[in-house]
């Protein structure tokens, strides 16, 4: 993510472990079909990253599943805008997910942050 960043000259996002756990939880409940795959829960994923990161006033996420690698899922996050407009954001932190279910299907959460 910061590699493509770089090429857009944009500051590099500083990791955050309080975002990393809750992309984490989501990508573990959509890969166990707790949750379905999309952003259900995003308010609460949103209000937590508020209550860890003081004066933190936006947040993003982008999510994906059944891809090979990371870098399948960033090449298909830059090939959409909606996704690409979070890539590109304003944004201080991020934190990212990712979980294997059974059936070998791969869940991706990554959490924006300002």
């Amino acid at each position: 993510m910061n590699d493509y960043r770089k090429t857009k000259k944009l500051p590099p996002l500083a990791n955050n472990g309080a975002m990393e756990y809750q992309a984490r939880r989501h990508s573990m409940d959509m890969g166990t079909h707790r949750v379905p795959f999309g952003h259900q829960g995003f308010t609460f994923r949103m209000k937590y990253v508020f209550d860890k990161i003081p004066g933190s006033t936006q947040v993003g996420e982008n999510i994906a599943y059944g891809n090979l690698s990371a870098k399948a899922v960033v090449t298909g996050w830059i090939n959409s805008p909606e996704h690409r407009k979070n890539m590109e954001g304003n944004f201080k932190y991020t934190g990212i997910g990712v979980t294997r279910n059974m059936q070998n299907q791969l869940y991706f959460t990554q959490l924006f942050a300002k």
